[in-house]
């Protein structure tokens, strides 16, 4: 059985959906995806944890996810998630980038923060 496409004009129409329709993991995931885009990442994290609580499997979501949590600067939660995205499929194109980009600012900020301990110490 193919699902068919939902188009929503508003967020007010999104909303009612997912008032009348709760349990639908697809209006919640383009909900998630619409506060992401509008960098309301609490609102989206809130939506993301409804479609994995009803479809845990759902691996473009939990990388939509990591995805949040990288960009509300909680980088260890967001490596977290990628790697047990790639544990499930290996080949999650956005999940290797996504993890790839958090490790790398993992390292940036690692080599910052020694610099700045190093330049108090010599103070």
């Amino acid at each position: 059985m193919r699902a068919r496409a939902e188009h929503f004009y508003s967020r007010a129409d999104l909303r009612r959906a997912i008032i009348y329709n709760p349990f639908e993991y697809r209006y919640h995931f383009m909900a998630a995806n619409a506060f992401t885009h509008i960098r309301q990442y609490k609102a989206a994290k809130a939506h993301y944890r409804v479609v994995l609580a009803l479809r845990p499997n759902y691996l473009d979501a939990a990388s939509n996810m990591a995805l949040v949590e990288a960009k509300s600067g909680r980088l260890e939660s967001a490596r977290g998630i990628y790697q047990a995205v790639l544990k499930m499929w290996p080949t999650h194109r956005e999940a290797q980038a996504g993890l790839n980009a958090v490790t790398k600012l993992q390292e940036a900020k690692n080599e910052q923060f020694d610099r700045l301990i190093e330049k108090y110490r010599t103070d």
